[in-house]
């Protein structure tokens, strides 16, 4: 069949035709079986264009050719379009199942504080506008019943300063401690990551974290956004605290422990511990009376400094300041840098003589005073906190460390 020439000469293809009248131009193939030339009508009526059939050799340049393989294309077009129609609706409807059940977020409750640094005059040259660097970021999570379920806590090196001899003495915190810790870019997205995608509330003791939040993440993580995103859920629990006793002063964190009939556990001035002791008042503060936390304001009103104004109007791609792979080294080794419970029982090594029932009276009494808060305030309020429970730890049936 290789070989196989059609021949040129009309009158010779007439011949072989079963004795019937054709034209040339009407053959389209030569069947080796039959041993004919045969027009399209006679394909069909002896079966001659079966998939099976070998004996047929197509004169491929016949115009009934041309237009059967346009044909066959033609219907694979149209199979691969409804194919594709099938996928395209499958598609949607997957989509649509997914918006029609949309995740539900849990209620999470964050309390959060930072231990920083003061820059010193020469330093604060270099960043203008900031007058301190965090060196730790406390924090611990609540459920939506105000339980704590989890804990976060991150040394942060300073890029600007040295730990300073006050601050050392202050929180324990000294160059060495920070020496192999995370930056701030890594300290915060370690932070933003624990944090999570719930439906989140986080709660700051003042508006100063955040203010110093929003300054660092300008000067040291100017490019993820995600982070101001984050900000925005911050609320202040101590101007929260004030509004409930009417306090003319903003009240520091020991004195609305010492309102609310709570000792301080830990160690003060570590952030981890500053953070715990906020979530045990925000704990008594909404079992006592839930609409004191409520329809609380954010603090992303806030959203203006010197530095986010000089920093937004010359934003660059310039790169973070990242970490070193020293800041994932194991815990083990990160305890080191702890507070060990020998330094605590050093600092409370001195006899001190038990209060009496009416020293502490004086004492609440004293800082009432302090503060602005009416006496008639105050004993409905520490009526209520004096029958109030305390926050549960809930981490796998083991105490928070602190």
């Amino acid at each position: 069949m290789a070989d196989f020439v059609f021949p040129s000469d009309p009158m010779e293809i007439c011949q072989c035709l079963y004795n019937t009248e054709s034209y040339f131009c009407r053959c389209v193939g030569y069947c080796e079986f039959h041993k004919a030339y045969l027009t399209a009508k006679q394909l069909k009526t002896k079966n001659c264009l079966g998939k099976q059939c070998d004996a047929l050799i197509r004169q491929t340049s016949h115009q009934f050719w041309v237009e059967r393989s346009l044909l066959k294309m033609d219907k694979k077009l149209k199979k691969q379009e409804a194919a594709a129609k099938l996928h395209d609706t499958t598609r949607k409807n997957m989509q649509s199942a997914k918006k029609a059940e949309p995740v539900i977020k849990k209620k999470r409750y964050i309390c959060i504080d930072l231990e920083m640094n003061e820059l010193t005059s020469k330093e604060r040259k270099s960043v203008k506008g900031m007058a301190g660097e965090v060196i730790q970021i406390g924090a611990v999570m609540l459920d939506e019943n105000f339980n704590c379920i989890s804990q976060f806590a991150s040394y942060v090196k300073p890029v600007f300063s040295h730990v300073t001899e006050e601050i050392t003495k202050l929180t324990g915190i000294s160059d060495e401690t920070v020496a192999h810790a995370d930056s701030f870019s890594t300290a915060f997205y370690k932070l933003y990551s624990w944090a999570g995608k719930d439906d989140i509330t986080t709660f700051c003791w003042s508006d100063s974290d955040y203010k110093q939040l929003w300054n660092e993440i300008y000067v040291k993580a100017k490019n993820h956004d995600e982070y101001r995103e984050f900000l925005e859920t911050f609320a202040d629990l101590q101007l929260a605290f004030g509004k409930r006793l009417d306090a003319e002063k903003t009240l520091s964190l020991d004195a609305a422990m010492k309102l609310c009939h709570l000792k301080f556990k830990g160690q003060r001035h570590n952030a981890l511990a500053d953070a715990f002791n906020t979530a045990r008042i925000l704990f008594k503060m909404q079992e006592s009376d839930k609409s004191s936390i409520e329809n609380l304001p954010k603090l992303s009103a806030y959203t203006e400094t010197v530095i986010s104004k000089r920093f937004e109007a010359n934003r660059t791609k310039e790169k973070d300041f990242t970490t070193s792979i020293a800041s994932f080294i194991a815990p083990e080794l990160l305890a080191k840098f702890g507070y060990s419970e020998e330094k605590e029982v050093k600092k409370t090594e001195i006899p001190q003589k038990e209060k009496t029932a009416f020293s502490k009276f004086l004492s609440k009494k004293i800082t009432c005073r302090r503060y602005g808060i009416t006496p008639s305030r105050w004993l409905k309020f520490s009526v209520k906190m004096i029958f109030t429970k305390d926050m549960k730890v809930m981490k796998a049936g083991e105490e928070m460390v602190v």
